[in-house]
């Protein structure tokens, strides 16, 4: 007895222990593969999300005329999340729950052919039921994806012109607004939440019918004495994990519909062609040829017909118009960014068709926008995005030119001062010199400026006007512009009508 009382405490202790290494391992294990899993969804989201965007960007111009940006990341960031989580969280546990399935029925049919029989005949309704469903799921699914993204949209909308909302006032006006688009937001949302809900009573209903059927034979084949009570029990507990699995194979088929529609919304933008980019460089433009150009938006609106012109290195051009009579679209063919034209445009007598416009763009283009965009950045980051390196002395002598220097020294950093979202931290004026210097600085070939003295006081046009004169020997120089004033240093004046 002494040595039954010593052995005891130690197999229960070596019982304990046992228990707290399978415990310990088990967590262990169950990080590791939540932590692989966790970066595997990350990473294949990025890989993901960074391939779209990267043929997005190469999408033609004339794709974003009449996109929302805002819905379009929404769209791209969703479908993303959708599809690597689908592959990283189903697609395992599907083969398990087949594999699971498999292994059930072969132990119930060694037990009972019959009550076999029972499930494999209840198959065939999950089958039609599924069948039933598909496409209305489909359907309900898109449109409720389609009306989330872009209630999203909205949303960003209204935070994004935050300073337009309260200087007008809209806050009634947007938040009715708003409010609108939520109906067509919840309408979605009701419908796609009834079928889904039918869907899985569905499920629900077929496994009760199961049972019921189940016990109602297995309860006859007891009273027979055809079936024993422990063999029923068993037959129970495997009836149950393979309901469970049909089930979750059935609800699988709601997953892979949602999938679907997220997939084919990516391959709807992947299936968009990317604009024509050729592989020839050119070090240096001399020349920029318009032949026979024809373009118009849609067949009511001809913006250009049969145009003819040439323009040449050392000259400075003036292009003038009204509103609306096709300046940017001018300057948007000029780029290669418009590309649905008749005729030829060619730099140096190459037509551009055949040319790398990424690397001509990077490399013999400076272009200011009419309203410049400046990133969250500081200042010398601004002017220098792009390049390699950046030679400070030019820097700061351009400043000076511009009549910015001693705005920027004068801030609390300097040229590391931080310009917030939307540049609301510095004025129209100095923005507008910023992007202009961010453009003279790249020292290239053909300098574009989009109405560039709309925000500048009569000195700063002086000065602008100065250093393109002093410059343009070299150059092409192109200035959009409303402003008579600069018709006086314009060798050429392009009047688009």
């Amino acid at each position: 007895m002494a040595l039954i009382h010593i052995k005891q405490p130690i197999i229960l202790y070596n019982y304990l222990f046992v228990l707290l290494i399978l415990w310990v391992s088990e967590l262990i294990l169950s990080y590791i593969l939540y932590v692989i899993q966790t970066k595997l969804r990350n990473i294949l989201a990025f890989d993901l999300n960074f391939n779209i965007l990267e043929h997005v960007k190469r999408l033609p111009f004339t794709f974003f005329k009449d996109i929302d940006s805002t819905y379009l990341n929404q769209r791209i960031n969703s479908d993303s999340f959708t599809v690597t989580s689908f592959v990283l969280d189903n697609i395992l546990n599907l083969i398990i729950r087949i594999l699971t399935l498999l292994v059930a029925l072969y132990v119930i049919f060694s037990i009972n052919v019959y009550i076999s029989i029972i499930f494999l005949a209840i198959l065939p309704l999950y089958t039609l039921a599924y069948f039933i469903f598909k496409k209305p799921l489909y359907k309900a699914g898109y449109i409720y994806k389609e009306e989330q993204n872009k209630f999203f949209a909205k949303i960003n909308e209204q935070l994004y012109n935050i300073k337009l909302i309260k200087v007008n006032s809209w806050y009634e006006v947007l938040s009715k607004k708003l409010k609108f688009s939520f109906k067509f937001l919840f309408r979605a949302a009701m419908n796609y939440s009834k079928l889904t809900f039918l869907f899985s009573n569905i499920d629900k209903f077929i496994g009760y019918l199961a049972n019921i059927i189940l016990f109602f034979y297995g309860g006859s084949e007891i009273i027979n004495n055809k079936l024993s009570i422990g063999d029923f029990i068993i037959l129970n507990s495997y009836s149950t994990i393979l309901l469970g699995s049909i089930s979750y194979i059935f609800n699988f088929g709601k997953t892979y519909q949602d999938t679907l529609i997220s997939y084919n919304r990516i391959k709807e933008i992947l299936d968009t062609k990317i604009e024509i980019n050729g592989n020839l460089k050119l070090e240096s433009i001399s020349k920029i040829e318009f032949e026979n150009i024809s373009f118009s938006y849609n067949s009511d609106t001809v913006i250009f017909n049969n145009v003819n012109y040439q323009i040449n290195k050392g000259n400075i051009y003036c292009i003038i118009g009204d509103n609306g009579a096709g300046k940017s679209t001018f300057i948007n063919l000029l780029l290669g960014l418009i590309q649905d034209y008749e005729g030829s445009i060619k730099y140096n007598s190459y037509n551009i068709n055949e040319l790398d416009l990424y690397y001509i763009r990077e490399k013999l283009f400076g272009v200011t926008e009419q309203e410049p965009t400046l990133l969250n950045d500081t200042i010398i980051n601004n002017i220098s995005y792009g390049l390699n390196k950046v030679n400070m002395q030019n820097v700061e002598d351009l400043c000076k030119k511009l009549d910015v220097y001693k705005y920027i020294i004068n801030l609390p950093n300097g040229f590391n001062s931080n310009i917030i979202e939307k540049s609301s931290n510095i004025s129209g004026g100095e923005k507008q010199k910023i992007s202009q210097i961010r453009s003279f600085i790249k020292n290239t070939d053909v300098l574009i400026f989009d109405e560039p003295t709309s925000a500048l006081d009569n000195n700063s046009i002086m000065s602008f006007c100065s250093l393109l004169q002093e410059i343009k020997s070299q150059k092409i120089i192109i200035l959009v512009t409303h402003n008579k004033s600069l018709l006086n240093i314009a060798d050429v004046v392009i009047n688009i009508k």
